[in-house]
């Protein structure tokens, strides 16, 4: 049996050092290299792209299709871009809207079906409400431990991790 995951207010405060440390904007780089090694250690390959849309692709070669994932961060709020649906929408995997709130006061990972969104700003009650995917793991879980085990490359910044998820 593993040991359990993380507490939340570990998982708070980690992601609260990197987000003092880098700023939002590369928080977010951070936060979607932390959530591609989450699907990686759940058994997925991975194709990540840092600048185009979707963010992640994941899938498993004995089980297509998989999903396409665009991951955002926001403190209170989320903002989707008529491109960022787009992009996951017109993929031939399950898109998908990967929403994180730092403000949530319990850590979460809302895996969201693309399909339900509109281009806008969301707050996190609204995400809350739209329909979810399941994507096969416990998200929240697996990015906890990921986070916790990897923390020391995530704090060094994008390159070191982005290293971890291309070896």
């Amino acid at each position: 049996m593993s040991s359990p995951p993380p507490d939340p207010l570990r998982v708070l405060a980690l992601v609260q050092q990197l987000n003092d440390k880098f700023g939002s904007q590369e928080l977010g780089q951070i936060m979607q290299t932390l959530l591609a090694l989450s699907f990686r250690h759940a058994g997925f390959q991975i194709l990540k792209n840092a600048v185009g849309v979707p963010d992640i692709q994941a899938f498993r070669s004995e089980a297509p299709p998989g999903f396409a994932i665009e991951a955002k961060v926001g403190d209170t709020t989320i903002s989707l871009s008529a491109r960022d649906l787009e992009g996951v929408v017109s993929s031939q995997r399950n898109p998908v809207v990967a929403a994180f709130f730092l403000s949530d006061p319990v850590p979460h990972w809302w895996m969201v079906d693309a399909r339900s969104l509109k281009a806008r700003t969301y707050r996190r009650f609204e995400v809350a409400a739209k329909p979810s995917v399941d994507v096969g793991f416990d998200v929240t879980e697996a990015f906890s431990r990921v986070l916790a085990s990897e923390f020391s490359y995530a704090i060094e910044g994008q390159g070191p991790l982005s290293r971890l998820l291309s070896e």
